[in-house]
């Protein structure tokens, strides 16, 4: 969709849409992500919330390409294999007293350049995020780019930019007074190498982290 002028642009970033694909496509680094290949649960709900924001503005993420970012490892060609490695190894053993968990998603949000679910518990998922950074510091020293974005689950990337369509405040408003609250169960953590397409994200699997036996 073709691009509005500047100037006609709204301030207030809750009146504006942004375009999530700026960037070009090809590979975007490693990652540490949960993935929910399996999540029944989870899987029906984007597929029906989805189904109310089939617009234009927005590219609907895949049921299987559903992740939740925990942190960035390095760009590409930033790390050695043997680093990986390393990394894995170190991420293995930070994660051995973590056990399994319940993630409960179902708020929902618009921000900018995407409709997002919000995820609780926070404080577990940060707990995740705290081990898997500490390995990746310990393994390829201190160049990490740490993450400090609230953790979510992304069911749709905006596409456009310019001001929110009513069409969309009405969607997402829909979408929002009639959401429910499923739970899916984290197991592991995976190492990936992200792939960024024109429309879409795709990755090949490095590693799975599994947590500590279930209590």
């Amino acid at each position: 969709m073709a691009r509005t002028d500047e100037a006609a642009k709204p301030d207030h970033e809750n009146d504006v849409l942004r375009s999530h694909w700026v960037k070009p496509s090809g590979p975007a680094g490693y990652y540490w992500f949960l993935t929910f290949e399996h999540s029944v649960p989870l899987h029906s709900l984007v597929a029906e919330s989805q189904r109310s924001i089939e617009l234009p503005y927005y590219d609907l993420v895949p049921l299987q390409a559903l992740h939740l970012t925990l942190e960035r490892i390095a760009g590409p060609g930033e790390i050695s294999t043997e680093d990986l490695r390393e990394t894995e190894a170190l991420a293995q053993e930070n994660l051995r007293a973590i056990p399994p968990f319940d993630l409960h998603v179902g708020a929902l949000r618009r921000v900018p350049s995407a409709i997002v679910f919000d995820i609780a518990p926070i404080a577990r998922v940060n707990e995740l995020r705290s081990g898997l950074r500490a390995a990746t510091v310990q393994a390829s020293g201190p160049p990490v780019r740490t993450s400090n974005i609230e953790p979510h689950i992304t069911l749709a990337y905006c596409n456009y930019d310019g001001p929110v369509p009513p069409k969309v405040v009405t969607a997402v408003a829909g979408l929002d007074r009639s959401k429910r609250t499923v739970s899916t169960r984290v197991v592991d953590a995976v190492m990936v190498l992200l792939q960024r397409g024109r429309t879409s994200y795709s990755w090949e699997p490095i590693a799975r982290i599994p947590l500590a036996g279930d209590v």
